[in-house]
């Protein structure tokens, strides 16, 4: 299934000790693997995609080799084996790379693609997850936040799977105008979404208060601070939320950075207490 035409779901390959079949978490002592010779065949990198010169239409179907490749008639043990290894480690793929989504606010939000994604292709995988970086592509104007009903799933998998890291990237920081201010909108949205805490009083000086709930109510379209169907989830550490695309920022900002950012703003929000809810949201999740 193809989620944006120029492939928004792109993988991170990731060392993967393919040494042995031993090695392999998807290995048995019953596979048709080691029912052939010791030289049957030998596990490198791309063999899964790759079996040799042939390939399955459907799970009884095969699609003939090469005359000179085919085998003379009978049963195929090489062709067998790979047919079977191919089904054995289906989509074992996201237990050892880095899975990016990327979402336009145009089309569909990364955490929308996701959570599609996770209900019709992976309903049955969503424990192989390991890490997960959902980016929200720059050339965004003004404040825009994803639905409830497409966040929502990413937190439960986040609480039912406590060894699956979700990274929420915001290219804001390369907006020059609103971006910080697009940046706390959306983690207070996150705080109350996920944990049920409105920190909007802390974080604003009441003058601004007004005005940033308008925003906030209008980018999510809908009214989320009286939504009876809030969820609380309590912490959720493997949730961060980094207001840049890691691959061209530090994985963790300093202070200095944060004070940077904040000093256009300080007439309207709270440095004392802005600071440290960006660090938290950035290095140790919501």
């Amino acid at each position: 299934m193809s989620l944006l035409p120029d492939s928004s779901i792109t993988p991170r390959a990731q060392q993967v000790d393919t040494s042995s079949a031993s090695s392999l978490p998807f290995s048995s002592s019953t596979s048709p693997l080691f029912a052939l010779p010791k030289h049957g065949i030998s596990l490198l990198p791309g063999n899964r995609d790759r079996p040799p010169h042939f390939s399955a239409r459907g799970p009884n179907v095969w699609i003939q080799p090469a005359e000179e490749d085919s085998p003379k008639g009978g049963f195929n043990q090489l062709r067998f084996t790979c047919h079977q290894l191919y089904h054995e480690t289906a989509g074992t793929e996201i237990k050892f790379n880095e899975i990016y989504v990327y979402g336009e606010p145009e089309a569909a939000g990364p955490a929308q693609l996701f959570s599609e994604f996770l209900t019709c292709c992976a309903n049955k995988k969503d424990a192989w997850f390991q890490d997960v970086a959902l980016c929200l592509n720059d050339g965004i104007d003004g404040v825009w936040i994803e639905q409830k009903d497409h966040m929502i799933p990413i937190a439960m998998l986040c609480r039912s799977q406590g060894h699956t890291n979700v990274r929420y990237m915001l290219r804001a920081l390369d907006i020059r105008d609103g971006g910080l201010g697009w940046i706390l909108k959306v983690g207070l949205y996150l705080e109350l979404a996920f944990r049920e805490k409105d920190l909007r009083s802390s974080v604003i000086k009441h003058s601004e208060l007004d005005s940033l709930v308008d925003e906030m109510e209008d980018a999510a379209g809908l009214d989320w601070f009286s939504d009876p169907e809030r969820l609380t989830l309590g912490s959720l550490p493997n949730f961060r939320f980094l207001p840049f695309d890691a691959r061209s920022w530090p994985t963790h900002i300093d202070d200095v950075e944060l004070k940077t950012l904040i000093s256009p703003w300080t007439d309207v929000l709270d440095e004392d207490f802005c600071i440290p809810l960006l660090k938290r949201w950035t290095n140790e999740g919501i």
